[in-house]
């Protein structure tokens, strides 16, 4: 009995310890990123808190990397096409990944000359 109750409570460990995903928070603000670098590992879960705390819409687009991550089924439709995430002010959204291929991807916001501005910065998967 004591054997069985142990192996029952190293399983749920062991399947809780896989659903785990380190929780990431990136601030769009007016004309920045913040943090403006993102570091990550391939093959670990994300859960990426994008909140936008201007008074105006930013986006945060990085379709290179959305390209080559698996996002969880039910955040898929957060990503426009273009592999950007829209926020207006005051929004925020939150979506789950797995970096899949390491690498720098660039990260800008495409509305007019906000990048020109210096709301632009990197993730790097290791």
């Amino acid at each position: 009995m004591r054997i069985l109750i142990g192996s029952l409570a190293i399983s749920l460990l062991l399947t809780a310890a896989a659903g785990a995903q380190t929780a990431i928070t990136v601030s769009l603000t007016n004309y920045a990123f913040a943090p403006s670098t993102l570091t990550l590992k391939a093959g670990e879960a994300y859960r990426i808190h994008f909140s936008n705390d201007a008074n105006k819409s930013h986006d945060f687009s990085a379709h290179e990397f959305f390209a080559s991550s698996t996002v969880a089924p039910g955040d898929k439709a957060k990503i426009e096409e273009g592999g950007e995430v829209e926020l207006e002010g005051g929004q925020s959204a939150d979506i789950t990944l797995t970096p899949n291929r390491p690498g720098t991807y660039a990260v800008t916001c495409t509305h007019f000359m906000h990048s020109m501005l210096g709301m632009n910065g990197k993730i790097v998967v290791q």
